[in-house]
Formats: C-alpha cells, structure tokens, sequence
C-alpha cells in the first residue's frame, strides 16, 4: 500500500469517527436525557402501602365518617399555591359482596379513566394511577395520587371528592362504582384547601413517632381464630372495632401494646360470614383501619 492510498485510508476513517461523534452528540445524548426525564418522573408516581398488604378491602385509607371513621379520609390539608401530594392504596379484592346478594361475587379488575375519573377537584390538582392505565387487578396493589399546586381561582372550602370506576366481574358484567358510597366504604372524602400562607399549609398532620408502623389479620380470610398483627414504634392503648359495612359496631376491644411487633389474638366464633372493617384508634389519638372477610364454618 503506498503512503497516498494510507493517507486517504486515515482521513476517511477520522471523517467516519467524526460523523459517529456527531450523531452521538445530536441523539444518544438528548435520548439519554429523555430517558433519565422520564426516569425521575416515573420515580415520582405513588407507591402503595404495604400496610394493607394482607388486607382484603378496596380503598385505603376508608372515608371519613364522623361515626364509622372519624379519623379516616384524607388527613393532609391543601393551600392556594403551595404543592399538594396524598395517595390512595388500592387493592381489589378477589371477590365481593353486594346488599341483596347472599354469594360472593367474583372480580377480575376495577378501572378507572385516567382523565376524569374524580369530582370536585381543586383548579390545579390532578392525579394519576399506578399502573399508569387505571386498570387494578383483582388481588393486586395500586394507588391513586394527587399532586399538583392548587390556584387562586379556587374558593378556599371544603371539597368533597368522589372517584368513579368501573368493575368487572369474572361473570363479564361491568358494574360501575363510586367511592364512597353507602354500601361499600360510607363517608365522605373531604379536602381543606386553605387560603395562600395559612398556617395549616403542611403535607403532614400526624406524629410518625405515635403511629401504627403497620397492622394486618393472619390468615385472611379467616373462620373462627385470627391474629391481628400490630407494629407501633412505642407502648400505647389500642381500641379495636369490628363494624359491618352497615356500620354496625360487632365488637370492641382495648388492648395494650408494647413497641414492635405484638400479635393480638381474635376470636371471631360468632362473627357472621361476610366482609368486615376493623379499626384501631390509639391513645394519641390516631387511627388506622383494614378489612378482612369471615367464611363460613
């Protein structure tokens, strides 16, 4: 090979290496930053709680019910221009009980729109789904969130929210839902948005330290004898409370409980087969709450 032909070799390699720089610069970076983008912004969608993993409800936390729940609903207050995040924990359960049917009906999946889906929202509040298409599965976990900043044009008030959804039986029927509603989980879903600057412009109203870390029925579901599981962070005093989707109060229990993981026996003999709420209200004054379901014998 002669010293030309080597010469033009070298510079048409250097003119390939600068081309492959140049597409470099003008496309795998941008991607890899939309891929970092959307990275961080999937990093942001809601997680669900693992505290309702082996609960057997629907949404978490309950409505509001001055009786049934009074510490239930949404506990983080919303101000005009300040940032706003809270999660509802999904977990649909594998089958279901409707008044007026005396059988467990099969679920395959609760939807709902990802656009539209929830009423009375605050100008400027939004929300998502995890999985990012509303679809939840029957036995599966996902959350709804809401984030966003709330702006002037709202009226400071009360806002009673309301989400509608659709679910779908292993029969093919489709039922639409709302929550809350008097049959499943009564209350309401009530969020204080606050004017700008108001002293209550927080995201967090409760003590970490006084709270549940986490509390669950072993089995659920259950026949006569259950464990419920409690993890506090500190000793306190628990009243326990086992009501019907009616309201109806079965039982009532006061516990103490020392911090970690303390195992609380249930007997459930005379309960009747069916869906229940228990709630634990402590002596801090917090609450927290699940569901389990009572076969029958």
């Amino acid at each position: 090979m002669s010293v030309m032909s080597f010469i033009r070799m070298y510079c048409l390699f250097c003119i390939f290496i600068k081309t492959i720089l140049a597409m470099f610069r003008s496309f795998i970076l941008p991607f890899a930053a939309l891929l970092l983008l959307v990275t961080s912004i999937e990093a942001q969608i809601c997680q669900p709680d693992s505290m309702y993993l082996d609960s057997s409800g629907f949404v978490f936390p309950v409505p509001y019910d001055s009786l049934l729940n009074p510490e239930g609903g949404i506990d983080q207050e919303a101000c005009i221009n300040y940032e706003f995040d809270f999660a509802w924990t999904l977990k649909v359960p594998d089958t279901i009980m409707f008044p007026g049917i005396p059988i467990p009906i099969p679920v395959e999946s609760f939807t709902i729109d990802t656009v539209g889906a929830i009423s009375n929202l605050p100008i400027g509040i939004n929300y998502k789904c995890n999985p990012p298409n509303g679809k939840f599965l029957a036995g599966k976990m996902g959350c709804v969130q809401l984030y966003g900043k709330p702006t002037s044009a709202n009226p400071v008030g009360i806002y009673d929210l309301e989400f509608v959804g659709v679910l779908k039986t292993k029969t093919g029927a489709n039922i639409p839902v709302t929550f809350p509603n008097p049959q499943l989980f009564p209350g309401h879903y009530y969020l204080k948005l606050n004017e700008e600057n108001s002293p209550n412009c927080t995201t967090a109203t409760s003590d970490p330290d006084a709270w549940l870390h986490s509390a669950r029925v072993i089995p659920n579901p259950v026949t006569d004898l259950s464990i419920l599981e409690v993890n506090g962070p500190t000793p306190q005093s628990i009243v326990i409370r086992m009501f019907d989707m009616t309201g109806r109060t079965f039982r009532t229990w006061v516990v103490q409980i020392d911090a970690g993981i303390q195992h609380i026996p249930l007997d459930l003999y005379d309960l009747p087969a069916g869906y229940w709420i228990y709630q634990l209200h402590s002596d801090r004054g917090f609450t927290t709450s699940g569901s389990l379901i009572k076969t029958s014998r």
